[in-house]
């Protein structure tokens, strides 16, 4: 490969030589020609950027990095890195729809979904605590109240008496 050599201007006039520097050690230039962005990292261990979720996987530094502030890396070839405190963290591209954590009652799901299996008389969990979903009732549809009958005492007309008698 054939070097170009240029002319680099001094105080004292100009003199030959190569026009360029060598790369320091340990400067990589992926790192160096990239976008940067800092972001802070959701509660579900994700970070956002640019219509791309990115979840962000626990590692033996840290087994969470909710709300720590990151950077992401746009590089050149169009691919996304997450750094944290220098450190490139793991990152895989976060599922579309996130699973629902949060127990359903019996108002939102309509309840036929599974029946309930039957206990086996033989072998009673002794140690089993009931749960909220284990003491919610069945009837989805409770009553109205009812309306009293004519001869309630609600009904009864107010008995006073006159002062005048």
């Amino acid at each position: 490969m054939e070097q170009l050599l240029w002319l680099t201007e001094t105080e004292g006039g100009s003199q030959p030589g190569l026009a360029y520097r060598q790369l320091a050690d340990g400067l990589s230039l992926d790192e160096t020609l990239c976008f940067k962005y800092l972001r802070t990292v959701a509660n579900d261990n994700t970070v956002r950027f640019n219509g791309t979720t990115l979840q962000l996987l626990p590692d033996a530094r840290r087994a969470s990095y909710a709300r720590a502030n990151v950077e992401v890396h746009e590089r050149l070839d169009g691919s996304l890195v997450v750094v944290y405190q220098g450190n490139t963290l793991a990152a895989v591209p976060a599922p579309s729809t996130p699973g629902t954590l949060r127990a359903r009652n019996d108002r939102r799901s309509n309840g036929a979904s599974s029946p309930k299996p039957t206990p086996d008389p033989h072998s009673v969990d002794r140690e089993h605590q009931p749960c909220a979903h284990d003491l919610q009732t069945t009837n989805t549809n409770p009553q109205r109240p009812t309306k009293p009958p004519p001869d309630h005492l609600w009904r009864r007309p107010l008995l006073t008496k006159s002062l005048n008698n």
